[in-house]
């Protein structure tokens, strides 16, 4: 398709990388030395209603509550509001503050979750969590990115996006090596949930992360490389949201983590998931704030 070329394009000069990340059964929990983990996370509680959200540097070496970096262009916004009702459904989404995407097709909406320099990390397991609903009766085209990167957004490590206004094949990889190859679907105007494990000790890149959807497996997910021609990232510390260019349509995020080592959220009904994921030896957190 005409418009991966040009978002591949886009992300090679702005290089946020963006990303959802995933878990493996196989994944092992380790930490190096000397290595504090980028831990965001940020419910948007402080925040005031109808204002973008507030902004702080990094906490190093310890949890950060606020995006270290917003931008809003051209018409688009990024402002937190005090819940969200999808416009089509009623379907309502937090029960709290959350942050809303409205892009407009112009310019770009970014917010940034960046760790210290003396955060970034090359070794370990971490997962990336959050909550999104997309607006089902708002006109939407194009896509939405997530993406990690090393610390200063000069390299790559992993890369997800979602095709706004479709609800069936739109979850797909922005990996250079496998760009727009589509991973699953998620419904507009229903609450989502991601789980996105990394390993970062992983030496087969193919295989070193996970997308969970909602509590279910959906895709084992790559990697970028290390080097020409990929330039991935050895190491990780900034996760990055994202619209730009021809994106249109509203989002909303909530709940936005990163934690070192493995936190899956199961489906609701899921026992079943929990038996499975006892057998590969996953460890099952339940975490989230609402």
């Amino acid at each position: 398709m005409p418009y991966f070329e040009k978002v591949s394009t886009m992300i090679a000069k702005i290089r946020y990388g963006l990303v959802l990340t995933a878990t493996i059964a196989g994944f092992h929990v380790f930490v190096a030395p000397g290595h504090a983990a980028p831990l965001f996370n940020v419910p948007f509680t402080t925040d005031v209603a109808g204002n973008p959200p507030d902004t702080a540097a990094a906490n190093a070496g310890g949890v950060s509550i606020k995006p270290t970096f917003t931008v809003a262009q051209s018409g688009n916004s990024v402002l937190v509001q005090n819940g969200y009702v999808d416009t089509m459904t009623g379907n309502t989404f937090g029960t709290g503050n959350v942050i809303v995407f409205s892009d407009v097709g112009g310019g770009a909406n970014s917010v940034l979750f960046q760790g210290a320099a003396s955060d970034e990390t090359s070794s370990g397991v971490y997962t990336i969590s959050l909550d999104w609903i997309e607006d089902s009766g708002i006109t939407a085209t194009s896509s939405a990115f997530i993406g990690l990167t090393n610390q200063p957004r000069s390299q790559a490590l992993s890369s997800l996006f979602l095709d706004l206004g479709e609800s069936a094949g739109n979850l797909r990889s922005g990996n250079s090596v496998n760009f727009g190859a589509t991973l699953g679907t998620a419904t507009r105007g229903v609450t989502h949930h991601l789980d996105w494990v990394v390993d970062l000790d992983q030496a087969d890149f193919s295989i070193a992360t996970e997308v969970y959807l909602d509590g279910t497996l959906l895709a084992v997910h790559r990697r970028e490389p290390i080097g020409v021609p990929h330039d991935g990232a050895s190491a990780f510390g900034n996760l990055a949201l994202s619209t730009s260019g021809p994106a249109v349509g509203t989002l909303a995020f909530d709940n936005i983590q990163i934690q070192a080592g493995r936190h899956v959220v199961p489906e609701p009904s899921g026992m079943v998931l929990l038996g499975v994921a006892g057998l590969l030896g996953i460890v099952v957190s339940v975490g989230r704030r609402r």
